[in-house]
């Protein structure tokens, strides 16, 4: 009975996978008929989604956010997390730590970064629905048969990306990159997420790289440290 499940989880990556050689490395087209790769490849990539997610929510863990300008850390934040009834991730500041004072409008870029991160990061299933429906998404083919890239533009602003990459001989989440906008002066930042696997097999993000390179900001956000509750 479980190596009939197991093949059943499978079986839509191996799909996938076969779709992928019949289609260039460039890109794949945006029909929306049965067999289409890019409905293929949004719905594995939901389905892992909700699996960490799944999974995530027997665990509470440490979420730390360092804040660096120029190189110097301006800020330090640590947080205690758990996803709550709602299935949104629940935060519980611990520690924070600001070694020096910070300007105003210095401060508001900072939370303004930490918000964006946190939009990303992980993607929200019902956002990724809407944008594939929306006719936006594509899928980049990076190394055949093996790892490919789910990507949708104009994910939250006008000339913003979001791609996230999954691992189809793991069958697991790989890596997330954006290209966005940020501040009340729409300054570009890019974000990377790698992403880790805990003893279990629950795939996590576990560090998210924000650089907004107009204001030499930095901000990496870490998470660590899982556990179950009680244990």
């Amino acid at each position: 009975m479980i190596e009939h499940k197991s093949n059943q989880r499978k079986l839509p990556i191996t799909l996938l996978a076969v779709a992928l050689l019949c289609l260039p490395a460039a890109g794949l087209p945006q029909s929306r008929s049965d067999g289409d790769p890019v409905a293929e490849g949004v719905a594995t990539l939901k389905r892992l989604l909700q699996e960490s997610r799944d999974r995530l929510r027997a665990y509470e863990w440490t979420e730390t956010t360092v804040v660096r300008l120029k190189d110097d850390e301006k800020a330090r934040r640590l947080s205690r997390c758990h996803y709550g009834i709602d299935g949104k991730i629940q935060r519980t500041v611990i520690s924070i730590a600001t070694p020096q004072k910070k300007k105003e409008e210095l401060n508001d870029y900072i939370e303004r970064a930490i918000t964006l991160v946190r939009y990303y990061v992980p993607p929200e299933l019902a956002e990724v629905e809407r944008i594939h429906n929306l006719g936006r998404a594509s899928i980049q083919v990076i190394e055949p048969e093996k790892r490919v890239s789910v990507e949708f533009r104009d994910y939250r602003f006008q000339g913003d990306k979001l791609a996230v990459e999954m691992d189809l001989g793991s069958q697991s989440l790989a890596g997330l990159h954006v290209t966005s906008l940020l501040g009340q002066t729409s300054d570009p930042v890019s974000l990377e997420v790698h992403f880790g696997t805990l003893t279990d097999g629950t795939t996590y993000p576990a560090e998210a790289l924000l650089e907004a390179k107009a204001k030499k900001l930095s901000v990496v956000v870490t998470n660590s440290g899982h556990r179950k509750p009680g244990s």
